[in-house]
């Protein structure tokens, strides 16, 4: 898959992990961290949870089955989605935070996600996931 530039000229080819180029899940991971800061943080489970589309009491109590991103995600592998967001840490898009129960934060450049993030940062993720 390749993506067009805002000239319509062809570049590199995206990544595509479980089926879906990688841009799309990174940024749907980012984007529903944001929108379930707006009612209460939570850690990295609930962020699975919700990208899963789980149905605990704990989702469905906190509105969180309402979020816009809830079950987007429900193809990709909890472990996966798990590597994904540790990525996502190291590489400072989310913060977490320390202590006994650590929750996220969207960092400056997790909610900059579109002007930070390039083809060669996809691809150090995609074999960060390979390795997993």
């Amino acid at each position: 898959i390749r993506y067009r530039d805002v000239t319509g000229v062809q570049t590199c080819a995206l990544p595509i992990y479980a089926g879906k180029d990688l841009n799309d899940v990174l940024h749907t991971v980012l984007q529903c961290l944001s929108h379930i800061s707006d009612k209460r943080y939570y850690g990295v489970s609930v962020l699975v949870d919700v990208l899963r589309g789980s149905h605990s009491k704990k989702i469905m109590n906190a509105g969180l089955n309402r979020i816009t991103e809830y079950a987007s995600l429900k193809e990709i592998d909890r472990e996966s989605l798990v590597a994904i967001i540790e990525w996502a840490i190291d590489n400072h898009l989310i913060l977490q935070t320390k202590g006994m129960y650590p929750v996220l934060h969207p960092t400056y450049e997790g909610l900059h996600y579109n002007e930070t993030i390039t083809a060669n940062k996809l691809k150090k993720l995609l074999d960060y996931l390979q390795k997993n």
